[in-house]
């Protein structure tokens, strides 16, 4: 189960996150909070924090991961 943003109702194109996200050239890395978001050489998305470092193929799905680990941030705080 996971919570809906705002964005699930706007489109993902006005998420300034996914903005970040989409706007990765390979090789780039984007900070996002306490997350760091690449692009590999190869064009796989890689989020690393303290706790996890998650490969993605696509982008909707690193986009998604990152949503989760904001999202359960907001919560804990």
């Amino acid at each position: 189960m996971t919570q809906n943003t705002i964005y699930d109702y706007l489109g993902n194109d006005n998420d300034p996150v996914y903005q970040k996200i989409r706007q990765l050239n390979k090789g780039d890395v984007v900070a996002l909070d306490d997350a760091e978001v690449s692009l590999n050489i190869h064009g796989i998305y890689e989020v690393s924090t303290e706790e996890y470092h998650e490969p993605f193929s696509d982008l909707n799905s690193c986009y998604r991961f990152v949503c989760d680990l904001l999202g359960e941030k907001l919560l804990s705080e």
